[in-house]
Order: structure tokens, then C-alpha cells, then sequence
């Protein structure tokens, strides 16, 4: 068995799919103002991010990996079904590793060491993990939409494009919706609320520029540190 070297926090399977057609990809570090050019795979990893440095008794040091490894494959099935335009009813699994995403990010272990500095002085990394995973694996179902639509750039919009960030899911505390961006030509809109009407698993072109520069804008301001763009040009956000 293959022992993984280099883990991500952000899926690659997730960034290929806001690449351009050259499979060039640029990053905004919203923390420096700097923008490098890459691609899902050079984004997509960071090295032993999800490698158990010393395991419990029992547990390989790849545990967490290779189960987080299941997660992606079978959300990168429903992206890419939607991709596809074969929607899935039932986006479950998508749900699970946008769950992993939202919960297993560098910004959450550094604003607990500042903010609970009492409660994590003694964790270690693989304490961090662990508590990642476990809070994932409770919450997910938050993440699982009761139906979604999904807002495609029309034939009137073929220059622009959807950005994605380093957290993707954009909720809001007064809406039971919450935005979900999923290719650099798709956003999902998931309906999390029963007091909504049925959204329907349907395709809605977007309603001219201001739709894109208004969930763009959210994007941009809701990301923790990175933002990912086809294009490498960030300055009208």
C-alpha cells in the first residue's frame, strides 16, 4: 500500500475543477495581498497536514488520510455528476466533505490558540486531528441541504467566472440558504430550511453580472486567507 506524502486541506478533486482550460489556477492570500499562479495540484496539498504523527495505540499513522480519502471520492462523484448535469437527489456525501473542509483548516487551530488558549495549550497535533474529525463527522448533516439548485453562467456570461475560497460555503445567520461554489461555471444554492419553497434540483442561468459580482463578493469576504480564481486578475473585489 501506498504511504501518502502530502495531504490537503483544501481537495484537489474540488480545485480542478476552477482551473482554466490550460489547467492553470491563481491564489490570493487575502493576509499578503499576493497572488501566485499554480494549479489543484499544487494547491490542493500540504504536507502530512492529515498524518497522525504519533497514534494511539492501534491506529496507523494513515488513518486519518485514508478515511478522509473515502470522503473525497465519493464527494468528487456527486461534483462531478453535477458537473455533468446528471444531478444526484441526494448530495450527502458532498455534504460529509464540505463538513471536513469547514472544520479541518489551519485558521480554526490558530483561532482556538487564541481564543481557548486555556482549553488547547496542551494539544498537539494529532490531538487537533482527531477533534477535527470527530467535530465533522457530528455536525455534517448541518452541511446536507434539504434540496439545491444550481446557478450557471449563460451564454451572456461566458467571460466571467465563480470564485472559490479556502472555507467555500458561504451561510448566513438570518437565511436558511447557504451558497456553495463548485466549478469556476456553477454555484450551488442548498436549501437548508423546511419554511422555504422547494428549490428543485433544477439549472438556473445567472441574472446578468451584478449575481456573479454579488456571490463573488461573498466568496472574497467570507474566505479566511485564500481565494482561488481561473483568472489571475482579484482587484475589482
Amino acid at each position: 500500500m501506498s504511504i501518502p506524502k502530502r495531504h490537503h486541506y483544501n481537495p484537489q478533486y474540488y480545485l480542478r475543477h476552477f482551473e482554466n482550460d490550460e489547467g492553470r489556477l491563481w491564489r490570493l492570500d487575502k493576509e499578503t495581498g499576493k497572488v501566485v499562479c499554480g494549479s489543484s495540484r499544487t494547491f490542493g496539498f500540504q504536507k502530512h497536514w492529515n498524518r497522525l504523527d504519533n497514534p494511539p495505540e492501534g491506529i496507523d499513522e494513515n488513518w486519518a488520510e485514508h478515511r478522509l480519502a473515502q470522503v473525497d471520492d465519493a464527494a468528487a462523484r456527486v461534483i462531478r455528476r453535477i458537473v455533468e448535469r446528471d444531478p444526484p437527489e441526494n448530495i450527502a456525501a458532498l455534504a460529509l466533505a464540505i463538513s471536513f473542509i469547514q472544520n479541518h483548516q489551519p485558521q480554526i487551530r490558530r483561532g482556538l490558540k487564541e481564543q481557548h488558549p486555556n482549553e488547547v495549550w496542551d494539544w498537539d497535533e494529532d490531538t487537533f486531528l482527531i477533534r477535527e474529525i470527530q467535530t465533522a463527522m457530528n455536525v455534517w448533516q448541518e452541511y446536507d441541504p434539504i434540496n439545491y439548485a444550481v446557478i450557471h453562467l449563460g451564454g451572456n456570461c461566458q467571460k466571467r467566472r465563480f470564485l472559490s475560497a479556502s472555507n467555500p460555503l458561504v451561510s448566513y445567520s438570518n437565511k436558511d440558504i447557504a451558497l456553495l461554489p463548485i466549478s469556476r461555471e456553477l454555484c450551488l444554492i442548498l436549501n437548508q430550511g423546511v419554511q422555504l419553497a422547494p428549490i428543485g434540483n433544477g439549472y438556473m442561468e445567472a441574472d446578468g453580472d451584478e449575481v456573479i459580482d454579488g456571490i463573488n463578493r461573498q466568496i472574497y469576504e467570507n474566505s479566511w486567507q485564500y481565494v482561488y480564481s481561473s483568472r489571475p486578475d482579484f482587484e475589482s473585489l
